[in-house]
């Protein structure tokens, strides 16, 4: 018997096709679609873990193979109805929910389809329901005020696709870079929200970011951010990519250059390379954890590296693999966090076992020798695969973070968050 969530793709087609015929509007028609509802998974479809033979593309899921490969353990959320467009960035709160960044849902008429109709920063809780933190907001015809300037993350002008890696800080804020160059003339920002309020502010905190023709100063602070964090006594450590700077902001709003140019890009070392991509602070040793990689042309190579920084600027590597040659062959890293016990994870695309995106623990920072948490060589029909840890398949991970519950939050390139319980099950947590 044909599955019940075969050809999904096909059906969500049919049901957009029905709604633009009954409303009378054609697509990309602009009337005023009425009062704006922001969208929410409140209510509870399931009572327990749903299993789909499907696999996963750009239109979530599909039925074109035959055996068992998506597990869905959250109540709240339809297959056949996915909630996020496309998740930007995901960290976990305090409180054991998760923080997302995403554009969300379809038009509520159905006429513009394949476009979003809200976007925001998403509250999944622990149970899994789905809501705003702050507000949401529609897509269309809405004044954008600048970021950061007094007002709370649903009022500000800030689209997913902005928004860079986020870590959260020991008050349980939220820590980020904003590269909207073109919509307010900044080479990016820094921000950080309070949660559960969500009130914005730029860091450092200065009142001359906000004007509407920002002094020079400001506007140039820094070029390129390509991570943020906040360590417990409140300085934010920003990694500005352009200019190869390890910056510090402490908390009066004194900006600091930590690290520079010798030090983080050193000249025909690519084995040196810091790139911060991705920043966590390990609170365990007060110290920065920085990963990445590095694009080399000289030799023609990807250098994947993580990295230790301590508060005076002392550099370490813990972490070193090329592309090519010896194994372990890795086609760049992504995705970073530390757990309570400074234990370093990450994500690697894995070429000298088989393929495959791959989740792994550093577990011999001397060595830097590593073990693999979850993943497995993947089989080229099968992009998403849940289920025991060592046999799941994944798409590119673009983030990871603990609950204090032990269990790993994984946001899956395939648009999807998915979670890794302690005792190493898989299974598709929101899409």
């Amino acid at each position: 018997m044909t599955p019940p969530t075969v050809r999904f793709s096909q059906v969500r087609l049919v049901v957009f096709a029905l709604a633009s015929i009954v409303s009378g509007v054609a697509a990309g028609d602009d009337r005023d679609p009425g009062p704006f509802v922001p969208p929410e998974a409140t209510k509870r479809l399931a009572s327990g873990v749903r299993q789909l033979s499907a696999n996963v593309d750009e239109e979530h899921f599909r039925g074109d193979i035959t055996s068992p490969r998506i597990l869905i353990d959250n109540p709240y959320v339809d297959p056949s109805d996915p909630f996020f467009g496309i998740p930007r960035q995901m960290a976990c709160l305090s409180d054991g929910s998760l923080a997302v960044f995403a554009n969300a849902k379809k038009h509520l008429r159905g006429y513009m389809k394949g476009n979003p109709y809200a976007i925001g920063l998403w509250r999944i809780a622990p149970d899994g329901a789905i809501t705003a933190i702050d507000r949401a907001r529609p897509t269309w015809g809405e004044g954008r005020d600048l970021p950061g300037c007094g007002v709370t993350i649903g009022h500000t002008g800030i689209l997913p696709e902005w928004v860079g890696p986020m870590s959260v800080a020991a008050d349980g804020s939220l820590v980020f870079p904003s590269q909207a160059r073109w919509a307010d003339g900044r080479n990016g920002t820094v921000l950080r929200v309070t949660i559960p309020d969500g009130a914005v502010e730029p860091v450092p905190n200065d009142p001359a970011a906000c004007k509407t023709a920002p002094p020079e100063s400001v506007k140039t602070r820094f070029e390129d951010v390509a991570s943020a964090v906040r360590d417990p006594d409140g300085n934010t450590w920003i990694r500005d990519r352009a200019r190869c700077e390890l910056l510090r902001v402490d908390p009066g709003g004194g900006v600091t250059t930590v690290l520079g140019r010798d030090k983080l890009c050193p000249k025909g070392q690519p084995e040196n390379h810091v790139s911060g991509e991705f920043m966590q602070w390990d609170a365990s040793r007060g110290e920065l954890v920085s990963s990445g990689s590095y694009i080399a042309t000289k030799p023609r190579d990807v250098f994947s590296t993580i990295w230790r920084i301590r508060p005076d600027g002392t550099l370490r590597r813990v972490y070193l693999a090329r592309k090519v040659g010896a194994p372990p062959r890795v086609d760049g890293i992504s995705g970073l966090t530390v757990d309570g016990k400074g234990t370093i994870f990450f994500g690697a695309g894995l070429l000298s076992s088989g393929g495959g995106y791959q989740i792994l623990k550093l577990v011999d920072e001397a060595k830097g020798r590593t073990q693999v948490v979850a993943g497995a060589p993947r089989p080229t029909d099968v992009n998403h695969g849940d289920g025991p840890a060592l046999k799941a398949h994944f798409g590119t991970v673009r983030g990871l973070c603990f609950t204090k519950d032990g269990t790993l939050y994984v946001h899956d390139a395939n648009h999807l968050i998915r979670k890794i319980s302690p005792a190493g099950q898989v299974t598709t947590w929101a899409f």
